[in-house]
C-alpha cells in the first residue's frame, strides 16, 4: 500500500482479483486514485467451485474417495449421512456477481433459493433467477445450505459466528468461497464438533496457508480446498481481457467498470 500511495501520478488501479481487503480503498480514493476489481472474471469459476463443495459435502465425497483409495472400497462409507441437493433450500449470503452466478446455476436443481444482501437485487433479476430476498437471520434458520459470497470488511468479519451457528439447522451445511475471516473458525469448529452443524465446504480459512494442525483438515464432514475456487484457465483469459479493456477505457477518458468505492475523484 505504501508504494501505491507514494505514486503521485497514479490515477487508476486495476486489480486482477475480486477481493480487495488487502487495499485501503479510502486512502487510495483520497489520493485521487480510482480502483476497480476483477469480479466478473472469476465469478463463473467461483460459482462452479461453490456447487462442487456443496456436492462434495452433501455426498461425502472426501470420505468415499479415501475409502476406495485405501483399498477398503465402501468400508469407510457412511451411507446414512449422504444427502441430496434436490428439494434443499440454499441461502446465498451476498448477491453480487458471484452470488448471482451461483443462483443461475442452481435454477434447474429443483431447489428453493434465498438470498441476503444489504442492497436488494432488481425485481427483474429476482424473477429471472427465481430467488427470494430474506433477512440474514431468516435465511440462516431456513437454509439447508448457507453459501457465503461477501467481501471482507469491518462489517463482514466474523459475520458467521456462535450466534449465527445457533440459528442454523443441525442438518445444515456451510460453504465459504469468499474470505476466511468472514467465518469465526473457532465457533465453526465447536458447532461441527458438537453436531450442531452437519458439515462445511471451505475454500478459504482464517489463516492461510493452513497448518497441518488445523483440525478442520481432519474432520470427516469437512471438505477443504486451498483457495483455488477462482483458479481456472478460462478465468485467466477473462481476467486479462477485462483488465485490458478497463485500462483502455480510462485512457480514452471513459469511466471504468467494476469500480470499488468512489467512481471518480
Amino acid at each position: 500500500m505504501q508504494l501505491l500511495l507514494s505514486c503521485d501520478r497514479l490515477k487508476f488501479l486495476q486489480l486482477m482479483a475480486a477481493g480487495f481487503d488487502a487495499y485501503d480503498i479510502g486512502a487510495l480514493n483520497a489520493k485521487s486514485v480510482v480502483v476497480a476489481n476483477n469480479a466478473d472474471a472469476i465469478a463463473i469459476s467461483v460459482a462452479e467451485h461453490t456447487i462442487l463443495l456443496m456436492l462434495a459435502v452433501k455426498h461425502r465425497f472426501g470420505e468415499n474417495w479415501l475409502s476406495a483409495q485405501r483399498g477398503k472400497w465402501d468400508g469407510m462409507v457412511q451411507r446414512d449421512k449422504i444427502t441430496e441437493l434436490t428439494k434443499a433450500t440454499v441461502g446465498i449470503v451476498g448477491f453480487g456477481r458471484i452470488g448471482r452466478e451461483v443462483a443461475q446455476r442452481l435454477k434447474g436443481w429443483d431447489m428453493k433459493l434465498l438470498y441476503y444482501d444489504v442492497i436488494p437485487a432488481p425485481a427483474q433479476v429476482e424473477r429471472e433467477l427465481e430467488v427470494e430476498r430474506s433477512t440474514l437471520h431468516q435465511l440462516l434458520r431456513e437454509a439447508d445450505i448457507v453459501s457465503l459470497h461477501v467481501p471482507l470488511n469491518d462489517h463482514t468479519r466474523h459475520l458467521i459466528s456462535e450466534a449465527e451457528f445457533q440459528m442454523m439447522k443441525p442438518s445444515a451445511v456451510l460453504i465459504n468461497t469468499c474470505r476466511g475471516p468472514v467465518v469465526d473458525e473457532k465457533a465453526l469448529l465447536q458447532a461441527l464438533s458438537e453436531g450442531r452443524l452437519a458439515g462445511a465446504g471451505l475454500d478459504v480459512l482464517e489463516k492461510e496457508p493452513a497448518g497441518i494442525d488445523n483440525p478442520l483438515l481432519n474432520m470427516e464432514n469437512v471438505v477443504v480446498t486451498p483457495h483455488v475456487a477462482g483458479s481456472t484457465l478460462e478465468r485467466v483469459y477473462r481476467m486479462n481481457a477485462f483488465a485490458l479493456s478497463n485500462v483502455k477505457k480510462v485512457l480514452q477518458g471513459l469511466p471504468p467498470d467494476s469500480v470499488i468505492g468512489a467512481t471518480h475523484v
